[in-house]
């Protein structure tokens, strides 16, 4: 729950006053959200009351929203399309189709763990960024035991299969 001044705005009431941007009405949006229009309309100036400002006006047989009415739907617009997005994020990391991945390959192997190792995980996950870095084995071997790399990827010489 967001605060202005001293309003709590609900979540819910500033999804209806968008929901009534979109549908041009209380009754379409209504409708839309398969709600009474009349808890929708009693939401609605309520919410007018606690910001002190007129949230829609009257059009013949619709409402627009005012200008404090379209700001208070575009935030709702922007915060939604936010955390819709995070959403997808955070369940593409649980699904781990994103993310990324930070290896370090011996000098002469990058090719052999790019063909053979990266690009057929990378047709699997095309989400998940790789960074790969490539240095010899001592440098490796000593940023493993300063716990800069957790995993070594590739220590020995690669084998192609058979």
């Amino acid at each position: 729950m967001k605060t202005y001044g001293n309003a709590a705005l609900s979540d819910k009431s500033i999804r209806y006053l968008y929901e009534v941007g979109v549908h041009g009405g209380i009754r379409r949006a209504a409708e839309a959200l398969d709600v009474d229009p009349a808890a929708i309309s009693r939401q609605l100036s309520q919410l007018a009351r606690d910001m002190q400002l007129p949230l829609l006006e009257r059009r013949g047989r619709n409402v627009v929203l005012t200008e404090a009415g379209k700001l208070l739907a575009e935030d709702y617009a922007q915060t939604h399309q936010r955390r819709s997005h995070l959403e997808r994020r955070l369940r593409d990391l649980r699904h781990k189709r994103g993310g990324s991945i930070r290896m370090r390959v011996g000098q002469g192997m990058v090719d052999e763990v790019v063909k053979y190792v990266l690009r057929p995980f990378s047709q699997s996950y095309p989400e998940v960024f790789i960074d790969i870095l490539s240095g010899d084995m001592q440098t490796t071997v000593s940023l493993i035991t300063v716990a800069k790399w957790i995993w070594p990827w590739v220590l020995a010489p690669w084998v192609r299969p058979a």
